[in-house]
């Protein structure tokens, strides 16, 4: 997670080029792809002020001291698996492949070097299992687990492998046009949620978004359920979370970030936006010493307590409705009740 984040973080080189020939190395039974264009972030304002603010304005990160110049990621994991012979999930597999210009001096003094068929296979003397290489060629490095390494290595060898599939579908299409995107199938899938956080993820059967970053930053997200009334709900949900969590903002900075999302329905889709001038994020990250927590809504689902939402979002004097209710209120289009536990 450590490096997960140094990549987001870390501002490297420039690079140029796509992620066609990167897609056949992802897990093929992916459920979560997320991609990273440097060309396009590493000299903007808004990476500048997240490198000062968060990673104390260092230019490199733990373990990949060997990157000279980072052009590209691409992550994938097919979330966690179920194994014979295992009795629970085991850890996700997470496999990224890295373009960009290497150190192989220093790359090849902290590894032991192996082989798998054609592909060199350097292990890392002070790394974990899930922390192996496999060099494709000198521009492009694998990183996983060694069930992961092997998989793509083989599709890598192969000039006919591809991936295909609606996640593949919709990365292409958040990658043509954003530099940092991401797409997932559903979180209940991902995360096996419980309670009122699976009622809140169930209904959602894909997540895909992208974040620009011309004159601030400018973050999309579109979330896919199978029918129109199944993204009301959806909407609604997400509207009073909003609510709850303006309730319990403390400080101007989360306030101003929850007042600037917006959210809207397209047929079976729901779509948040934000855009935040470069000023604005310098401000709230002043005001959120800790930084932005990207799980606040889940976080939010998984401990909401609906007779307290009754409690406080209801005027005190109202009767208590006989079905259990979300009650939303200061909505423009009115008072809103979304049925749950029934």
């Amino acid at each position: 997670m450590r490096v997960l984040f140094g990549f987001l973080f870390a501002a490297l080189s420039l690079g140029a080029g796509s992620f066609d020939g990167l897609w056949r190395y992802a897990h093929p039974d992916a459920q979560f792809l997320c991609g990273v264009e440097w060309n396009s972030i590493s000299g903007s304002e808004v990476a500048k002020t997240l490198q000062a603010e968060l990673t104390g304005g260092k230019s490199s990160f733990h373990g990949l001291e060997f990157v000279k110049q980072l052009d590209r990621v691409l992550i994938s994991s097919p979330g966690k698996q179920e194994w014979p012979g295992v009795n629970r999930p085991a850890a996700a597999s997470l496999l990224m492949v890295i373009q960009g210009k290497f150190d192989w001096a220093v790359l090849r003094k902290k590894t032991t070097i192996k082989r798998y068929k054609t592909v060199e296979w350097l292990v890392p003397k002070d790394a974990s299992e899930e922390m192996q290489i496999g060099v494709m060629n000198p521009e492009t490095l694998l990183l996983g687990d060694r069930r992961s390494l092997t998989g793509a290595i083989d599709r890598g060898l192969d000039s006919n492998a591809a991936n295909r599939g609606s996640l593949f579908d919709s990365a292409a299409g958040v990658s043509a046009t954003d530099p940092l995107w991401f797409t997932v199938t559903s979180p209940a899938t991902l995360t096996h949620a419980q309670g009122f956080a699976a009622k809140f993820a169930n209904d959602i059967r894909q997540i895909s978004g992208g974040v620009q970053f011309r004159d601030g930053l400018n973050l999309h997200v579109d979330l896919k359920t199978d029918q129109p009334r199944q993204a009301a709900k959806l909407l609604a949900t997400i509207q009073a979370m909003m609510t709850l969590q303006l309730a319990a903002a403390n400080g101007p900075g989360p306030a101003s970030l929850l007042h600037q999302i917006k959210a809207a329905q397209t047929g079976a889709s729901v779509q948040l936006a934000l855009a935040m001038t470069t000023g604005e994020i310098q401000q709230m990250l002043k005001s959120v010493k800790g930084g932005l927590s990207s799980g606040a809504w889940m976080s939010a689902a998984a401990n909401f307590d609906p007779s307290q939402t009754r409690s406080t979002l209801s005027p005190a004097h109202a009767k208590p409705p006989e079905k259990q209710v979300i009650k939303i209120v200061g909505l423009d289009s009115g008072p809103r009740e979304i049925p749950f536990g029934n």
